[in-house]
């Protein structure tokens, strides 16, 4: 995998393609004041340790740990609150009686664009019914402080944290003269003017429909960013200065991009001062949504200790987070399972059979992988909507395979920060023959049959290049899988090929473009899709929402299950383990590398993003 890094964002182009666009517990503050200054040059503060001061309850979030789609399901790892519940405590912050101020802890996480946009409507919500909304943050991106600038009432910057909001753009980088000095051949093609995903491999400079493609994509995320900042801070000044970073402390507040400078126990102070307030209940982070994962989850099940929420009349919430492969692949102690087509067709037919779910929302953020699972999963899924409504919430991505899976949905609901389309296949592989001739390794391919055509027989193996003939049968067959797709999503959103042809060809938008083009239904976010949820149901206000956990079997945990691949554990240990230094950024390379899983285990063809995007 080969990575690039631009301030703003980045985008990474892994093998065979992929585009990608924390927890603390709560912190009491002492009741009396400190008899020293604080080292921001603030109001000195209360000591540490001491007991929550008098006053009405306040709720604090806390993201500093992220917000992840999914639950760890290893056997020794810790849950963590995820994004739904998030979700969950902003709406019930909203309902009447709730606390008069809410303190956000931002940490230095960066949300995607899709989650940070829901994120900032209901922080924007809670300040239209008068609550104080008073968020700190140690550093902030541009999708941070997108999702602070509009969401917060009144934003604090540790003193040395820096707003490294740089404006957006995309790096590429291309490797074709490096295979040809040591003689590596890339024979890669896709289905698709806009796909781009063997250009990293096959070019020494990006082709004019790729530029259009990201920029057009990049510009619709961008524009709803700098609206979402002006709505915020109104005025013009932080907009004018939002995308000429980045800034120190200081110099973010003088410019009018953050109003105070200080740590978050001041910020916290500040807001009990507004409020009266007094102790503070963290209504999301480890210490509220988290759950004992692992051996200990395991032993509360067995205990009966965990059971699902709601009863007849519910909707279900159904992840469907990572890469798209046939069979899950991991480790005993965790790690991303992305979406596994087998154990995940079971859990939606367990889904179509239970009566007591009268509606169903996916999630979705997955920037696809396997044709072949992508398929069979559209397959199911359209199934399961003809018995009941399925609403199809859009997190980040729904790309390629992942918004092949979402055209099967009753309707779908995305982000105006949200990336969807890229409606095309790649295909192709890298043979090493040539290179490893060069170390004195020679390879020879003998057909059974005496007249047969030895890049024929070899069709899989990554030695030997495809002769003319067989590249002519690889073209074919990834071309009925792209006539394949374009008819799926045709009958999933119930327009002509003819019209879907118009957004193909693996062209991706931003959410605003997607609805302006009919490729979605609604912008919003995972509690807009339970509401519609809800409404196509026929169902009450009240009735029950069950977060679908899908757990896997202690056999699978053990790495003894069908779906334990020697080749996909190995890739993974690998690819962390050549991230310099943990770097936070080497799960999010490993789920869009993991899209070329598929091809290593035999599969042909893919329906994958070309690029990882990776916001910074």
């Amino acid at each position: 995998m080969i990575g690039g890094r631009a301030m703003g964002a980045a985008l990474v182009l892994a093998l065979g393609g992929a585009l990608v666009l924390g927890a603390c517990g709560p912190r009491k503050q002492g009741a009396r004041a400190s008899a020293a200054a604080s080292a921001s040059g603030s109001a000195a503060l209360p000591p540490l340790g001491e007991d929550d001061p008098p006053g009405v309850k306040l709720a604090e979030i806390d993201l500093s740990a992220g917000a992840p789609e999914e639950r760890s399901s290893g056997l020794l790892s810790e849950e963590h609150a995820v994004f739904y519940d998030l979700t969950e405590a902003l709406r019930k912050l909203q309902e009447p009686g709730g606390p008069p101020g809410v303190f956000v802890r931002f940490g230095a996480t960066r949300l995607g664009w899709g989650r940070g946009g829901e994120v900032a409507r209901g922080l924007k919500k809670l300040r239209e019914q008068g609550k104080q909304v008073v968020c700190h943050a140690d550093e902030l991106g541009n999708s941070s402080y997108g999702l602070a600038a509009e969401g917060c009432g009144q934003l604090w910057l540790s003193p040395a944290g820096s707003v490294d909001t740089v404006g957006l753009g995309a790096e590429l980088i291309f490797a074709r003269d490096l295979l040809a000095r040591f003689g590596v051949e890339a024979d890669i093609f896709q289905v698709g003017r806009f796909k781009g995903t063997g250009e990293m491999l096959t070019r020494s400079h990006a082709s004019e429909e790729v530029k259009l493609s990201l920029q057009g994509a990049l510009g619709g995320v961008r524009e709803r960013w700098l609206e979402g900042v002006d709505a915020g801070r109104p005025g013009g000044q932080a907009r004018a200065a939002v995308e000429r970073g980045p800034y120190a402390a200081p110099e973010a507040r003088q410019r009018g991009l953050i109003d105070q400078v200080g740590y978050a126990a001041e910020a916290l102070a500040e807001l009990r001062r507004k409020t009266q307030g007094g102790p503070v209940e963290v209504v999301f982070g480890s210490s509220s949504g988290g759950r004992g994962g692992g051996l200990l989850g395991l032993a509360r099940g067995l205990s009966g200790a965990q059971r699902a929420r709601g009863g007849r009349g519910q909707i279900a919430v159904l992840r469907a987070s990572g890469s798209i492969t046939m069979e899950a692949s991991k480790g005993m102690l965790g790690g991303g399972d992305g979406i596994a087509a087998r154990p995940f067709l079971k859990q939606i037919q367990k889904l179509a059979a239970d009566s007591s779910v009268r509606a169903v929302v996916l999630r979705i953020d997955s920037p696809g992988g396997s044709a072949l699972a992508s398929d069979l999963l559209w397959f199911d899924l359209l199934r399961l909507r003809q018995k009941k409504p399925l609403i199809i919430s859009v997190g980040d991505m729904a790309a390629s395979g992942g918004y092949y899976m979402a055209c099967a949905g009753t309707k779908i609901v995305a982000e105006e920060g949200s990336i969807v389309g890229s409606i095309g296949v790649v295909g192709g592989k890298v043979a090493l023959g040539k290179a490893l001739e060069r170390y004195g390794v020679n390879v020879e391919v003998v057909p059974a049959d005496p007249a047969g055509e030895p890049g024929r027989v070899a069709y899989s193996s990554g030695l030997i290049p495809w002769d003319p003939g067989a590249r002519e049968r690889a073209v074919a067959s990834m071309q009925a899988v792209y006539d394949l797709f374009l008819q799926r999503v045709s009958q999933g959103r119930g327009k002509p090929v003819e019209e879907i042809a118009t957004f193909a060809e693996g062209r991706i938008f931003a959410g605003r473009e997607g609805l302006r083009r009919g490729m979605i239904d609604q912008l919003g976010g995972l509690q807009e899709a339970i509401e519609l949820a809800r409404k196509e149901a026929s169902l009450a206000e009240d009735a029950g929402v069950v977060l679908v956990e899908q757990r896997s079997s202690l056999g699978d945990l053990l790495g003894l299950g069908a779906g334990a691949e020697e080749e996909g554990r190995s890739l993974e240990a690998r690819l962390l383990a050549s991230a310099p230094g943990g770097a936070p950024w080497s799960q999010g390379l490993l789920v869009h590398a993991s899209t070329l899983l598929p091809l290593l285990r035999g599969e042909s063809t893919l329906t994958a993003l070309p690029f990882a995007l990776l916001v910074r």
